[in-house]
């Protein structure tokens, strides 16, 4: 086992497109995240293509932000903050009104307990490689544009690192039983970084230069090996 990175951050976004939490801690189940990406707004009258309504249709669902209302996730009801302020229950009608409005046409929310993912239940990206991202882009790129789970400093300062961890297994913590991801692949990135996630502002030269510079690929997707908690300050061990 080789130690390559340290939690520096956790992010879980109750709700698929929508502002993410940040967390010192995470229970991490088979389905990734306790209670990341259960729920989502489903595209009523649209069958074509993933239901789920997105912020690459509607940015502004980036502005409202989801929290679980208790500590019982696998119980508990949503809590959205509007981007004007008001808090309703996720399953509020206003709420689907509004969204509704925003779309052009009815949405509804649901739930998935396996989780809604598009691609991986586990997303990672290193600090190192976001500030080169910023260099190559001369722009300020904020961590919530690229939506992960889990942000990582590099023991070896080298940006771009985690793409070698591809089909290798990584353990959080240094006790026996200490939770573990699988890297499967690396994260191919869509026009959804190209929105900045507070001005809603948009770039399309940050998802080109990412096409061009490093095959369309930031960070690296996993699979749960082995479930457990997640830390911010857990040291990252690769086995060999």
């Amino acid at each position: 086992m080789t130690e390559v990175a340290v939690v520096r951050a956790l992010y879980r976004y109750p709700v698929k497109s929508m502002a993410g939490e940040t967390l010192n801690e995470i229970e991490l189940s088979w389905h990734g995240f306790q209670g990341d990406r259960r729920f989502a707004f489903v595209r009523t009258s649209e069958l074509v293509g993933m239901p789920w309504l997105t912020a690459s249709r509607v940015p502004e669902l980036l502005l409202y932000k989801p929290q679980y209302a208790n500590d019982d996730i696998a119980k508990s009801s949503v809590l959205v903050k509007t981007p004007d302020g008001l808090e309703m229950a996720l399953s509020d009608a206003r709420l689907s009104e509004q969204i509704s409005r925003l779309y052009g046409s009815d949405v509804h929310p649901m739930r998935l307990d396996s989780g809604i993912f598009d691609q991986a239940s586990l997303s990672l990206i290193s600090q190192e490689t976001i500030a080169a991202m910023s260099d190559e882009t001369s722009r300020d790129l904020e961590i919530a544009r690229f939506r992960p789970n889990i942000v990582v400093e590099l023991l070896d300062g080298q940006s771009f690192a985690e793409d070698t961890w591809v089909g290798r297994r990584l353990t959080f913590g240094t006790s026996l039983d200490a939770s573990a991801m699988r890297a499967t692949e690396r994260d191919i990135r869509c026009v959804m970084v190209n929105i900045d996630p507070t001005t809603l502002e948009k770039d399309a030269s940050v998802l080109k230069t990412i096409a061009q510079q490093h095959e369309t690929c930031l960070g690296i997707y996993g699979s749960v090996e082995r479930r457990g908690r997640i830390r911010v300050g857990d040291i990252i061990s690769l086995e060999d």
